[in-house]
């Protein structure tokens, strides 16, 4: 009876754990990129499958990068055998007061042509700068929040 005892012990499974990390503290924009790792033992447990509870909300893909690809809720969970961890995910709309690249607040348009320069302040902000532009029709807009747009015919050196 004794041999058959130490036999069944030893054929006993490993226990697996795992767990998300690297998930955002608070919620994120929609066109958000971040990575999930996971924390998993033992190291050999095999491969660890990504899934999202609502993919309208946040795809991941098979190595844990996120994209949030609608505002709501969603669950991110990573599974490894029978174990499995999952993080709560919010994200957000972007704010339409905003544009594509997050410019808003106050905004300064400043313009110059072929081999000038300007010295600007942007309002009350505290942002203030000064332009070169070399050659062409040059326009840069600079907002409060310190984000800027350039357009213009030649390269614009800050």
């Amino acid at each position: 009876m004794a041999a058959l005892t130490l036999i069944a012990t030893g054929c006993s499974k490993k226990q697996i754990s795992i767990a998300i990390t690297g998930a955002p503290e608070s919620a994120v924009l929609v066109g958000e990129k971040f990575s999930l790792t996971v924390e998993i033992t033992p190291e050999d447990a095999g491969a660890v499958v990504w899934s999202s509870s609502d993919p309208a909300v946040a795809k991941v893909n098979a190595n844990g990068y996120v994209l949030a690809t609608g505002g709501g809720e969603c669950e991110i969970s990573a599974t490894a055998g029978k174990a499995s961890d999952k993080v709560a995910i919010s994200v957000k709309d972007r704010d339409p007061a905003r544009d594509e690249m997050g410019h808003q607040g106050a905004e300064k348009k400043i313009f110059g042509q072929n081999n000038s320069s300007t010295l600007f302040s942007i309002g009350n902000t505290g942002w203030t700068g000064f332009l070169w532009y070399q050659g062409g029709n040059n326009s840069m807009t600079y907002y409060g929040n310190g984000t800027f747009k350039a357009l213009g015919t030649e390269q614009i050196i800050l």
